[in-house]
């Protein structure tokens, strides 16, 4: 004998079916976006790590030359919301209203700049390295 089943039965197992199926869906969509939220703020210290990376490196670079070199250097930190400033010997790039990324700097720095975004010179003048526009 096979087993009877009421239409009942079979329409309140498979609610529940779908029921736990949802649920499962909606929780792995909820670890799928807090590991997107994740990803984004990896960019943003990572894009800005980077940026930070070549003022320090071209600063560098024209510090250990010698007289009176230059250094032509396209750098783009397209974020409104950021910005790039200098400390004590690292620049800084604030890729949050608290955080930001630093690298190291040997020389003592002139910042003659307001957009850090396109062409800039990198001069060294009298031991000194200016950075600015052409």
């Amino acid at each position: 004998m096979g087993i009877v089943l009421q239409r009942g039965q079979v329409s309140i197992e498979f609610i529940i079916s779908i029921i736990f199926v949802l649920l499962a869906f909606i929780f792995l969509l909820g670890i799928f976006y807090q590991n997107l939220l994740f990803d984004s703020a990896y960019e943003y210290r990572w894009r800005a790590q980077n940026t930070a990376d070549e003022f320090a490196s071209a600063i560098n670079n024209v510090y250990l030359l010698d007289g009176n070199a230059a250094l032509y250097k396209t750098i783009y930190w397209n974020e409104p919301l950021y910005s790039v400033s200098l400390g004590e010997k690292s620049v800084l790039v604030w890729w949050n209203e608290n955080q930001f990324s630093t690298s190291p700097i040997v020389a003592k720095v002139v910042w003659s700049v307001t957009d850090i975004n396109g062409p800039l010179v990198f001069r060294k003048q009298n031991g000194v390295v200016v950075v600015g526009y052409e």
